[in-house]
């Protein structure tokens, strides 16, 4: 009778309990190759995530053109107090899944000699909680940061690796 009891309970609270995805975190990545004057990066995030866009930018435009001019407008690469070039901005993705968008910036002057900060704001207008996860390679060396609302900008050059753990926590 108990084991009866305790299978009728467990069939119940399947059916009455929320979904396990009804709640997921508001986060992005991106992937940074630092070399020269260039910058290369790749910035990801779930579809989903993308919707919430929508109202900030033109009707009609999909889910791609909605996280490029997102991108556009929300990472940048300062040197010196003065922002590196963005160039080759594409999107890309199914619109079902993760969708991605690279890019190139170009500053005026060698990395190696002059630091530069990226800064990501991204998505955090529509989800104040949101987080994203940035991992540089520079000279051979990996390292990773967790940005947020209030931290949202990163060294991308560190001749040893950072590993953001206080920043994650």
């Amino acid at each position: 009778m108990i084991r009866a009891i305790v299978l009728f309970g467990l069939m119940i609270s399947s059916w009455v309990g929320p979904h396990a995805d009804a709640h997921t975190r508001s986060q992005s990545f991106s992937h940074w190759n630092v070399t020269g004057q260039a910058i290369s990066f790749s910035f990801a995030v779930d579809a989903r995530r993308v919707t919430q866009l929508a109202p900030l930018y033109a009707l009609g435009t999909d889910l791609t053109g909605l996280l490029q001019l997102h991108v556009q407008e929300t990472v940048q690469v300062i040197q010196e107090s003065q922002p590196c070039s963005l160039t080759g901005l594409n999107a890309s993705g199914t619109g079902r899944s993760q969708l991605r968008v690279t890019g190139h910036f170009a500053c005026e002057k060698d990395l190696s000699s002059r630091p530069a900060r990226a800064v990501v704001t991204s998505f955090q207008v529509v989800s104040p909680t949101h987080i994203h996860i940035a991992r540089v390679v520079y000279a051979g060396t990996t390292s990773e940061f967790v940005l947020r609302e209030g931290r949202s900008a990163f060294a991308l050059q560190s001749a040893v690796p950072v590993n953001d753990f206080q920043g994650f926590v």
